[in-house]
Parts: C-alpha cells; structure tokens; sequence
C-alpha cells in the first residue's frame, strides 16, 4: 500500500516537472536570474572583472544545468512511467515537445558551456594567453552569448505556452504522409 502512494507521488511529481507550463515557469525564472547578472555586467562595463567573471560563471553553470534537464525531457517521462508511444495525438504532442525541449537544452548547454570559455581564457595566466588588454572585452563577448541564451530562453516559453496540441498533431500526420 505504501509503496502505491509513493509510486503515485513520483507520477504526479514527474507528471508536473515535465509539463510545459513548468517548464515555462523555470525558464522565466533562470531568465531573470540571468537578465539581472549580464544587466550588471553591461553596467558596470564588467569591471571589476573578478566579480563579472564570478556572475558569468554562475550563470553559465545555470545554463548547462538547465539545458541538459531540457534535453532529458524525453528520458525524465520515461522514468516517471509517462512515455506513451501508442500513436495517439497526446502522444505525437508529447513526442514534439521532448523534440522542441531537446534543441533547446542543447542550445542553451553549449551557450552556457562557450560563455564560461571566455572566463576560463581570463582566467588562464597572460604568459599562456595574454588577456591583459583585452579581459573586460572577452567578457563582454562571454555576456553576449548569454543575452542569446536569454533569448532562446523567451523563444522556448513562447513556443511552450502557445502551441497547441492541434497544430503539433495535423504536422504531424502531413509529415507522415509525405
């Protein structure tokens, strides 16, 4: 009996944390964090460069975090017992939103991965790469690949929010037909 409860939770939890409008939820919520920190860094010019340096990397270990839990959507339904293949349109839905879930992850895994680069190239001693002149520059560029992320971040809520399960579905069939 115990074990049905607890069975029962996990489904619901894993049911919950796969839904778009979780998932929505946490992308405005890692893109504020993110909007705040590359704010500050474009303000203060990311001087001084230790702490621009600190804001980008921990924005960048979100990023990676959060694509690679984007990119498992797909494996995260099957552990919590969700992954239906039966052909159905809540299962063609389902398939394109772990498709959708899947490239974003991607994009903001390798985003967040090159930005945290360009603090390691400051971070390098200058004897190996000398970054004396240029430190402030490097993470600006490192800033701007997360402004992209961010973007990609409000592209995938919008996606996420507005499709509808009718127009993933009649896709769908037209490109099995072709």
């Amino acid at each position: 009996m115990e074990n049905t409860n607890l069975n029962y939770m996990l489904s619901r939890l894993g049911r919950i944390s796969v839904h778009p409008w979780f998932i929505s939820a946490l992308n405005l919520c890692f893109f504020f964090i993110l909007f705040n920190s590359v704010l500050d860094i474009f303000l203060t010019h990311a001087s001084p460069y230790k702490e621009a340096e600190d804001i980008i990397e921990g924005v960048g270990v979100i990023l990676i975090a959060w694509g690679v839990a984007l990119e498992e959507r797909n494996k995260l339904r099957e552990v919590f017992g969700l992954l239906h293949q039966d052909g159905s349109d809540n299962a063609l839905y389902e398939a394109a939103l772990d498709e959708n879930c899947h490239r974003y992850g991607l994009g903001l895994l390798l985003l967040g991965l090159f930005s945290e680069v360009g603090v390691e190239c400051v971070r390098i001693p200058d004897r190996i790469i000398d970054t004396t002149s240029i430190e402030n520059n490097v993470l600006l560029a490192s800033a701007c690949l997360q402004v992209v992320a961010g973007a990609l971040m409000l592209r995938h809520v919008a996606y996420l929010l507005f499709i509808s399960k009718k127009s993933v579905v009649s896709s769908a069939v037209k490109g099995k037909s072709n």
